[in-house]
């Protein structure tokens, strides 16, 4: 496929994305629930459109929606598409017209429009240029509205409950990060930067309840980069780790002091209780021990280099016994000399 025609496709497919989203969000009213109540206030509408692309050799079928407008809501009937603004209305007698900036990840493009509004209905003709998917393109779109009865439209209700139901997610959300104390989402222009003195003021309670080795093994095995979010808060995180490992240490909680957050205490205390004893240890001591040769002599001494009467961490196998050694062993136990 040659580079031109290449081009061409993919201006092609660009076209039909945006051509897509803008019938199916042909008002914006149709995205919006409505009762088809005969008594209703609103008005119900069979609103078709049709799609001209200069230069696409492809045709788009026309397209009809219905659709409950709120009554006397110039705006209601203007087409549009995500990320869609109108910026400017004005009606002159029967004639309205709008221009509309449209602008997202992918699309930055103008939209100009007017409506005429007649005894069976209205129709319309709105131009589209700019950047479309990424594209230069430029489209003008035609519609026409007919209207058919009388409803009521929810569409407010719906918005409402939408945002309502977004602003719960995103709040559901920053809470969850505040009580795992995730600085990731507190950061500038994240999605709960708004919460941020709210975060800080967690992760300094934090510092004291984290002072218990309970709390603090339950909150770094939630989040294993707390140290961060201290930081960034302008916490002392090892100042909290200090008071917990002081803490288990009068407890007697030598997992808590053996697990590696509290390596100055082992060194002192694995001084005192592990370092050149005779005997086996007690076994609550054994995390402390352990940890004590790890940090003083290196892992890979650990096993050798125990308290005597200590279980190495990592025991390594007996040695194989040859066989004919075996033999002559045996034989030692039979003879009398």
């Amino acid at each position: 496929m040659s580079g031109n025609r290449l081009a061409g496709v993919r201006t092609a497919r660009a076209f039909v994305v945006v051509v897509l989203g803008v019938m199916v969000a042909l008002p914006a009213a149709a995205q919006m629930g409505y009762k088809a109540d005969p008594q209703g206030k609103d008005e119900l509408w069979d609103v078709t459109s049709k799609m001209d692309i200069p230069g696409m050799p492809m045709a788009m079928p026309a397209r009809t929606n219905r659709v409950c407008v709120e009554k006397g809501n110039d705006a209601a009937t203007i087409p549009k598409n995500e990320g869609c603004t109108v910026v400017d209305t004005k009606r002159v007698g029967n004639r309205f017209t709008y221009k509309m900036q449209c602008k997202n990840a992918k699309n930055d493009y103008t939209a100009t429009g007017e409506s005429t509004t007649g005894p069976n209905g209205y129709q319309g003709r709105m131009h589209m240029a700019g950047k479309m998917e990424g594209e230069q393109m430029e489209m003008s779109l035609d519609y026409s509205g007919t209207r058919v009865g009388n409803c009521t439209s929810t569409a407010k209700q719906d918005v409402a409950a939408a945002k309502a139901q977004g602003e719960k997610g995103v709040a559901d959300t920053c809470n969850g990060g505040i009580e795992r104390l995730m600085w990731q989402m507190f950061e500038p222009k994240e999605l709960c930067a708004a919460k941020r003195e709210a975060f800080c003021a967690a992760v300094a309670k934090a510092g004291v309840s984290m002072q218990d080795p309970a709390q603090y093994t339950a909150m770094t095995g939630r989040n294993t980069d707390v140290r961060t979010s201290f930081a960034k808060c302008g916490q002392d995180f090892a100042a909290t780790t200090g008071a917990a490992c002081t803490r288990a240490t009068g407890a007697g909680n030598w997992n808590f002091v053996g697990s590696g957050h509290c390596d100055d205490v082992v060194r002192s205390e694995g001084a005192m209780r592990c370092a050149g004893r005779g005997g086996r240890p007690e076994p609550a001591l054994y995390p402390l021990c352990s940890r004590y040769v790890t940090i003083t002599r290196g892992a890979a001494a650990g096993a050798s280099s125990a308290p005597s009467g200590m279980p190495p961490a990592n025991p390594a196998p007996p040695p194989a016994q040859d066989p004919v050694q075996q033999g002559i062993d045996k034989m030692k136990k039979l003879l009398p000399f």
